[in-house]
């Protein structure tokens, strides 16, 4: 008889312990279902906000090293007209290492920065005589002025000018690293006529765009 209680009480426990773990394993189960929603509701949140760092990041990044490259400046006078009006605002690549004929550059006049066109180079002799640009005695065509060209020589007068308003200039054989710099609006432009040749280290850069509304420079 005691040995029946016994084995009966030790059923019991048995009983027990196990209700007891299924409770604790139930309790355990809706804690982890409890906590995938809770994660599932945050994932999407904590997903915008990482990608909202990665943007804010990859834009500082990128205005950084654009700053470092590029920069916009507004011209500030008529030298470069009809291409470039007074107060336009232009995108200049700087540092540029290489710099062609009929480049537009930036450039520092004193403490003013300043916009012209590249028309001769280092080593070169740049001849006007009635309108015509000769490098070098080779005729060569400033096709971005033509309409102003014709317009004068419909008028009988000279687009481009010495500083004495002489029918043309000539400079010869153009130091290393120094250059001729005009502008476009030749009767009315300051520019090496005026102040010479410009030394490569004053150039900050050429203008690639014309902005608001943007615009390529060819």
């Amino acid at each position: 008889m005691k040995n029946k209680k016994k084995r009966q009480k030790s059923k019991n426990m048995v009983k027990k312990h196990r209700k007891n773990r299924d409770i604790s394993k139930s309790k355990k189960t809706k804690r982890h279902h409890k906590n995938n929603r809770k994660n599932k509701q945050t994932f999407p949140y904590v997903l915008a906000f990482d990608i909202s760092v990665s943007i804010v990041i990859s834009i500082i990044i990128f205005v950084s090293v654009c700053s470092f490259f590029l920069s916009i400046k507004t011209v500030e006078d008529n030298s470069m007209l009809p291409m470039i009006k007074n107060n336009r605002r232009v995108l200049v690549l700087k540092e540029s290492k290489e710099i062609r004929r009929f480049d537009i550059v930036a450039f520092k006049n004193g403490s003013v920065l300043e916009f012209r066109r590249v028309i001769g180079l280092p080593g070169e002799t740049i001849r006007f005589t009635e309108d015509n640009l000769y490098v070098d005695d080779q005729l060569t065509e400033e096709k971005f002025i033509f309409p102003k060209l014709d317009e004068y020589n419909k008028k009988g007068e000279v687009f481009t000018q010495s500083m004495q308003e002489e029918n043309g200039f000539q400079v010869n054989n153009i130091p290393e690293k120094y250059y001729l710099l005009l502008g476009d609006n030749r009767p009315n432009s300051t520019d090496s006529r005026h102040y010479g040749l410009v030394e490569k280290d004053k150039i900050k850069g050429k203008v690639t765009y014309l902005l608001h509304p943007l615009e390529k420079i060819n």
